[in-house]
């Protein structure tokens, strides 16, 4: 029997396991009794966490808390994948040699260095995030 893949939208059906505690049971029950209709938008993030967990459970992740009240262009900033290489990067560089300060690049330190293209195109993506992000003297 060939296996096909999943994709957004598909049905996917599970079988309760038969050594399943009374207490679980009964919490499934009454989630279902209690949401009808809504329980499938409460159940498919814990599946998926769960699967998420599974998965993920040989790599390596640390996970940055970010501040509750962020607007919806502050989230697709921080989703932005060089932005969250960035974080990374700058996390890093604290882990593996906390005593030592990195310097984050400026531009006039760019004009000297002459870049290409595509490498002044990162680090004033770069230096644009941390003036906004990092640099905030106000607090």
């Amino acid at each position: 029997m060939k296996q096909r893949k999943f994709d957004p939208g598909d049905v996917v059906s599970l079988r309760l396991p038969k050594d399943l505690t009374e207490q679980d049971l009964k919490g499934l029950n009454t989630l279902k009794s209690k949401l009808d209709r809504d329980f499938n938008k409460i159940i498919t993030p814990i599946f998926l966490s769960a699967v998420n967990d599974y998965v993920t459970k040989g790599q390596k992740q640390l996970t940055v808390p970010l501040p509750n009240k962020l607007t919806e262009e502050q989230e697709n900033h921080y989703n932005h994948p060089m932005v969250q290489q960035l974080i990374g990067q700058i996390v890093y560089q604290l882990i593996s040699n906390p005593s030592k300060p990195f310097q984050i690049p400026n531009m006039t330190q760019q004009e000297e260095q002459k870049p290409t293209p595509e490498a002044k195109l990162q680090n004033s993506f770069a230096a644009r995030f941390a003036k906004k992000n990092l640099l905030d003297f106000d607090d």
